[in-house]
Formats: structure tokens, C-alpha cells, sequence
């Protein structure tokens, strides 16, 4: 656990004297408070604080408690359960309807209007997990009638899509900077279900069990962000909108289909993999990715704490509002290159510590799928840049140039190279669509030189080393 009195002492002497993990603290405090308001902050700081010890408390236990269930169930089995994860995420943009950033830049600028958003949202989501929880059970029923345990895993990790429904109010609570709430509501669900699946594992139960324990902690959150909410508003003000809806249908309309074209070329690898080299191999192939993917709340953490900053900028100061882009891209370019490097160089020994003998084939895997990272980093960042500016036909385009190239290299170097061609496939399909993309359209050209500039290490260690000699420039 971090000393706060040690971690105050750390900020107030500029890190000096504390070694890496001093400056580490230093610059991570100093850096978020250059790129938001002044007056905001105290308020990132503090939101960007609490989903990021959140998520590495939660985050890191989950893998260990992950690890865990996974050398108990062996590469076979849990091939079998991230088949049916999957192949439900196939059919999981019918839940989500691409709302998450319209419903960000919505509450950030018509926050009078938050309970209505809540109420339409909600509702919204709800009928979309309960299509997706029947198209996911349907779909299994016909293709493959006999597989009663896959049809069952695949209920019930439909169900976690209904849960997931109250993740509005999430939204909510991120625009307004009151992330303790959320970190509170997961934080809970995730211990009491933790020791449920120990239990589970001690007790030898089968796989069924652990996915309905992971249903059970979603809706649990749920209710405790229902609670949370209570206590911001009135729930009785909470109210669906016809109009609304529409409205919201029409704004998402692009981010949905780019989250289309996102599940399949995310998904399609597990699924392809599954089929074509068997549940053993995908299980490896899940293990890896799932590590790859640890990492993945830190640029959702930054960007929404700066999010609400970067709307105003954008709509008051053109110049202020690259400026924080491009400090944003430098910063995430920095972290997802760092993370890349390091596990790509100990990728071996981390598979063989967490998961075991089982899934040493998991290992080269890795080593190739971390650098995607770097792509989904700046892919976070460009698609809410892309809201911001109402480019989101962009970054359906985008992403359907990043699902051809996953798809088709899918099937030419899986036959190949196995599970690692699969992973080079998806670098190479990341590349295309966060990256390579923005050079086809004219508005978008600004992000590919952002991030070709973020690149640079100058830029950041310069920037490191006047914040950490001398303070804010």
C-alpha cells in the first residue's frame, strides 16, 4: 500500500531523494495538472487517482485470481470459456449501441439534462443486452446443437451484457469527476465474487460456476452504482425520452458500426483459433492476450479525467486544444512504449510464473501482442478526439480498414504460424486502423502527425526533465 504521508513528502521535494519511484509519483502529479485547467486540477487529479489505483488493485488481482483459475482449469478448458466469451463479444454491439463517448460529451455539456440521459440510456442498454443475450444463445443453438456446455457458458456470460447495463451511470459519474463511486462499486462486487471463485476452485467446481459467478459481480456493481446515483439525484427524476432516443441513435450511429467492425477484428482471431487449432491452443492464445490487455484502462483512465477539459478547450481556445492533444499523445506514447518493451523481454518468465508449464506457448504470443498496445493507446485517444470534432464517420472508416486487414491475415498466417500469426495479424490490423488510417482522409492527418511526433523520445524525456529539474515550464 502507498504511504500518502511518504507520497506527500515525495510531490513537496519535487521527487528528489525517493529514487524511481519518487520521480515516478512527481511526474505523474505534475504532468495531469499541466494538461488540465487550472482550476480543474484538483479534480482530475483526484478522479484520475482513484480509477487508476483502482484499476491496478482490482486490475492486478483479477489476473492473479485469473492465473489462478486458469491453471485449475487447464489451457483446454479455458480455451473452451474464452471461446464462449468471444463469441457473445461477436454479438455485444447490440448492448453497447457506441454510446459511451456521446454520452461523456452529453453529460459534460448538458448536465441539467443528466437525469433524462440516465433514464433514456439505461433503457437503451438494457434492451440491447437482453437482444445480445438472445442472439449469442440463439446463433450457438443452431450452429452447434449438441455443445450443451458451450450454449450454457454462452447464457450465461450473455447475461454479463444486461448487467453491464447500468455502465451510464459510470459515464455519469466519470464527466463529473466522481470516480471514487465507481471504483467503490466495483471494488466491492470484485472481492465478495473473488472469494467466491477461490471458493469454487476449492471446492472443484466446474467452469459453469465460475462464469456465473462473473455475472453475479457485474449486477452487484450495478446495484451499487444504482445506489450511488440515488444519492447524486433524485431517481424519480430519471425518466426515458422518445425523443432522445433518437437523438442518441443518430450520434452513435457511426461509433456503433465502428464498434462493429472493433468485435470482429478483436474477436474474430479467439473464435478463428478456436476452430481452425482447438480449444488447447486458444487458451494459450487467451492467456497472453489477456495479459497484453492488463493495460488497457490506463489510456481509458487518462482520457476520460482530461475528456471534459479537452470539450471545453475545443470549444473556447483552438491552440490551447491541440496543445492538449499532443501532450496527451506524447504522454500515452511513452507509457504504451515503456509496457511494450518490458513485457516483450520477459514475456517468457511472466507466462511461466502466472499460468504454468500449460501455457508456455502462450509466451511468444505475448511478446508480439503487447506492442498492439501502442495503436490501442492512441486509437482511445483519436476516437474521442474524433467525437470532439464531430468526425465519428471517421472512425467507422477507420476501424472497417483495421477489420479487413485482422480478417485477412487472420486467415493467411494462422495456417502458418498458428496462435503467433494470429497475434501478428492483430498488431498488424491495430497498425492500419489507429494509425496508418488517418493518412486516407484529410481531417484526420493531424492525428497521424501527432502521433508520429509522440514518437519521439525527445520529446518526452525533455519534457520529463524540465518538469522534474525546474516545475511546470
Amino acid at each position: 500500500m502507498v504511504n500518502t504521508d511518504e507520497t506527500s513528502q515525495i510531490f513537496q521535494s519535487n521527487g528528489k531523494g525517493y529514487g524511481a519511484y519518487g520521480k515516478i509519483i512527481y511526474f505523474w502529479r505534475i504532468y495531469i495538472m499541466e494538461i488540465a485547467k487550472m482550476g480543474e486540477r484538483r479534480k482530475i487529479l483526484t478522479n484520475s487517482g482513484w480509477l487508476f489505483f483502482d484499476k491496478i488493485i482490482r486490475q492486478g488481482l483479477n489476473l492473479l485470481l485469473t492465473a489462478y483459475i486458469a491453471r485449475y482449469l487447464g489451457a483446454s478448458t479455458f480455451g473452451e470459456w474464452n471461446y464462449a466469451i468471444a463469441f457473445v463479444a461477436l454479438f455485444s454491439f447490440l448492448s453497447t449501441f457506441g454510446l459511451y463517448n456521446i454520452l461523456l460529451r452529453d453529460f459534460v455539456r448538458s448536465p441539467e439534462k443528466a437525469a433524462e440521459i440516465i433514464g433514456t440510456a439505461l433503457s437503451l442498454r438494457f434492451i440491447g443486452g437482453c437482444l445480445t443475450m438472445f442472439f449469442s444463445v440463439v446463433v450457438i443453438s443452431l450452429s452447434k446443437p449438441d455443445a450443451t456446455l458451450l450454449t450454457t457458458l454462452i447464457f450465461i456470460t450473455s447475461a454479463n451484457y444486461v448487467a453491464q447495463s447500468t455502465d451510464v451511470i459510470d459515464y455519469y459519474f466519470q464527466s463529473r469527476l466522481k470516480s471514487n463511486w465507481i471504483a467503490i462499486s466495483r471494488g466491492i462486487s470484485f472481492i465478495i465474487f473473488g472469494i467466491v471463485k477461490l471458493l469454487l476452485v476449492h471446492h472443484g467446481f466446474g467452469i459453469a460456476y465460475f462464469a456465473a459467478a462473473q455475472a453475479c459481480e457485474f449486477l452487484l456493481s450495478g446495484i451499487i452504482l444504482i445506489f450511488f446515483l440515488a444519492r447524486a439525484l433524485p431517481l424519480r427524476t430519471v425518466i426515458f425520452n422518445v425523443v432522445l432516443v433518437k437523438r442518441l441513435i443518430q450520434d452513435s450511429a457511426p461509433i456503433l458500426f465502428s464498434e462493429i467492425a472493433i468485435l470482429v477484428y478483436m474477436r474474430t482471431d479467439q473464435v478463428m483459433i478456436g476452430e481452425m487449432i482447438g480449444d488447447r491452443a486458444l487458451g494459450n492464445y487467451s492467456a497472453a492476450v489477456k495479459l497484453s490487455e492488463i493495460w488497457y484502462f490506463i489510456p481509458g483512465i487518462i482520457c476520460s479525467s482530461l475528456f471534459p477539459s479537452i470539450v471545453r478547450a475545443h470549444s473556447h481556445n483552438t491552440q490551447a486544444y491541440h496543445h492538449k492533444l499532443q501532450q496527451l499523445y506524447d504522454l500515452l506514447s511513452g507509457i504504451s512504449l515503456s509496457i511494450a518493451i518490458v513485457v516483450s523481454i520477459t514475456s517468457f518468465f511472466i507466462i511461466g510464473i502466472l499460468f504454468g508449464s500449460d501455457y508456455r506457448d502462450a509466451s511468444t504470443v505475448l511478446t508480439i501482442h503487447v506492442w498492439t498496445g501502442v495503436f490501442v493507446f492512441w486509437g482511445l485517444a483519436s476516437n474521442q478526439q474524433l467525437v470532439i470534432e464531430g468526425l465519428t464517420k471517421l472512425s467507422l472508416y477507420r476501424t472497417i480498414i483495421g477489420m479487413i486487414v485482422n480478417i485477412v491475415f487472420n486467415f493467411l498466417l494462422i495456417p502458418i504460424m498458428g496462435i503467433n500469426g494470429a497475434a501478428v495479424a492483430t498488431l498488424l490490423a491495430q497498425a492500419f486502423s489507429a494509425w496508418i488510417s488517418n493518412v486516407f482522409f484529410y481531417q484526420s492527418r493531424s492525428i497521424f502527425w501527432m502521433t508520429l511526433r509522440s514518437l519521439n523520445p525527445v520529446r518526452f524525456i525533455t519534457l520529463a526533465q524540465i518538469i522534474l529539474k525546474k516545475g511546470l515550464p
